[in-house]
């Protein structure tokens, strides 16, 4: 499965510069998007199949990959899911970063997740494969300065999310 080098990524940071970085002159940026199959970075294309799957303690998740640009030194990454307007993830931040490994401090591709919520007994989160999905990501500089990239995509569950889904609703 190619998103297992991305949870490697998303659970571990990498030894930092030898010297931290101050923040850039210039505003923070961002895109969302994929590595594709041969490990380079891609932005997500509208309406792009995006996998949701279950984590290894039970909750359900979208997985993307967040590209930003001066935004090293990170505070705070935050990420949002809807369909059709409501929200359907539960809402704050998923990770405090470190500095960047690059000594440019810019164009980390760091592996970030929409966490979906399941309160309501997987019953909305199991029903969202193939659905329209808007994603929202808001990263925020050490200095205060704050970028938020979006995407549309479209949820499409991995053989495992679909078998767990059927077996939670199947008496």
């Amino acid at each position: 499965m190619r998103w297992t080098p991305l949870l490697a990524l998303f659970a571990c940071t990498g030894p930092g510069p030898t010297e931290p970085c101050g923040a850039p002159a210039e505003p923070v940026t961002c895109e969302l998007g994929d590595f594709t199959d041969s490990g380079t970075w891609q932005p997500l294309a509208s309406g792009q199949e995006v996998p949701v799957w279950f984590g290894l303690q039970g909750g359900m998740h979208i997985e993307f990959v967040l590209h930003e640009a001066n935004a090293t030194p990170i505070v705070r990454v935050s990420t949002s899911a809807r369909e059709s307007g409501e929200t359907i993830s539960i809402d704050g931040s998923v990770d405090v970063l470190t500095f960047a490994a690059e000594p440019t401090c810019s164009g980390e591709q760091v592996g970030v997740r929409a966490v979906l919520d399941t309160s309501d007994g997987f019953e909305r989160a199991c029903g969202l494969d193939g659905s329209t999905v808007e994603l929202d990501v808001t990263v925020e500089r050490e200095d205060g300065d704050v970028a938020t990239c979006s995407a549309t995509v479209t949820a499409r569950f991995e053989p495992f999310t679909r078998d767990q889904c059927e077996s939670i609703f199947t008496p």
